[in-house]
């Protein structure tokens, strides 16, 4: 018997909660999978051939076309990242993606977002990328119980309430929540993921919340990966960083050595775009129960990160508004990243002290209640 033909239970349940609910995959579609070689061998791409071979195997079960590119480049710094040639011309003919890269991210890349919008092509960002994670209770929660968490968690941020987040460490934010940033602010904080273009696997974020007028403290001491390769920054800070914020903006940077380089970066930035480079504009949270894997099913600390930001009790802020200019088809993308905060909007409090309160909703528990042998919405704020 060849062991690396068997797909075990626990990571054939995945990938079909992948295919079936996530993609809504159909027969006779055609399937691109996206991976990097850098991610075999300790890169950021964090992925493993067996995954891709399971994966393609799913692919065909449902009567769909699949093929899997393989990437072998570096990833290139700010205003020379681009798509891959070879990438753009796979996508051609393509139904649907299957995002295994971290370095080709839906968030940042402006070009990639068009290609998904001109081409009808449904993205999977697909964060399941080892056997060790398809087999976790990270991607063994059902999608339908954390696509669940996000849509009531969503229903609770209406435009023109007030919000305020307060955390232990000195963090006291307030401001006033405007239109959602997507599609020009016609779809609602709650929209679903299939109704979009970009679906990640496992859910992992509540749509970003516009702020206006953010005003007072942030402390923070973690950063989401991909952006601090460029601010020179590392994800985990030696010494926390607290933000004034004024009006919208940030008008003070203290701490050590991770402020000062961000400060840098931000100055840099504003030189280039102006005042919009201090904008703290948007704030939100993941809603992923189970997302705090540790390292022996994760080893890679940049693809880790990745997975604890969309953590139920992990809150970022956006430092910066710079998205799409002229010569810059790039989202600038730096976090300021805490857990265990107290966030309450209007009447409604989302997050008590770290524990994201839809967590507890009766429709959450309900479709929980669909999947008695899977790991459901129940979690502690993080250890």
């Amino acid at each position: 018997m060849n062991a690396s033909k068997i797909i075990p239970k626990a990571a054939h349940v995945a990938i079909s909660d992948m295919l079936d609910n996530c993609a809504r995959l159909q027969p006779g579609q055609n399937v691109l999978i996206l991976c990097h070689l850098d991610g075999l061998h300790g890169g950021p791409n964090h992925i493993d051939e067996q995954t891709v071979a399971w994966i393609e195997a799913a692919v065909g079960e449902r009567d769909a076309r699949v093929r899997t590119l393989w990437l072998d480049e570096p990833p290139s710094p700010p205003d020379t990242w681009r798509l891959p040639q070879e990438f753009k011309e796979a996508l051609k003919g393509t139904n649907v993606l299957i995002n295994n890269s971290f370095d080709v991210t839906y968030e940042e890349l402006i070009e990639l977002r068009s290609a998904l919008a001109d081409l009808d092509i449904v993205m999977v960002r697909n964060c399941a990328t080892t056997a060790a994670l398809l087999t976790s209770a990270y991607a063994q929660i059902p999608y339908d119980v954390s696509s669940q968490i996000r849509h009531q968690t969503g229903i609770l941020f209406q435009e023109g309430l007030t919000w305020r987040l307060t955390h232990p460490n000195g963090t006291h934010l307030e401001g006033k929540i405007g239109l959602p940033m997507a599609a020009g602010g016609s779809m609602h904080y709650s929209q679903w993921r299939h109704e979009t273009h970009y679906r990640p696997f496992p859910e992992s974020v509540i749509p970003p919340i516009t702020s206006i007028g953010t005003e007072g403290i942030f402390v923070f001491d973690q950063t989401l990966t991909w952006w601090s390769r460029y601010v020179g920054i590392p994800p985990y800070f030696s010494q926390p960083v607290r933000l004034t914020v004024e009006k919208g903006h940030i008008t003070r940077f203290e701490g050590g050595s991770e402020a000062e380089a961000l400060q840098r970066f931000l100055d840099a930035a504003a030189k280039r775009f102006g005042e919009a480079a201090y904008e703290v504009s948007f704030l939100h949270s993941g809603v992923h129960p189970h997302s705090d894997v540790e390292p022996h099913l994760c080893p890679n600390p940049a693809f880790r990160r990745l997975l604890e930001h969309q953590h139920s009790s992990n809150i970022h802020l956006h430092l910066g508004n710079v998205d799409n200019r002229p010569g810059w088809p790039y989202m600038l993308h730096v976090t300021a990243e805490i857990r265990g905060a107290t966030w309450q909007v209007g009447d409604a409090v989302v997050h008590d002290r770290g524990h994201l309160t839809a967590l507890d909703h009766p429709e959450v528990r309900a479709v929980a209640d669909r999947y008695p042998d899977r790991p459901g919405p129940l979690s502690e704020p993080w250890r």
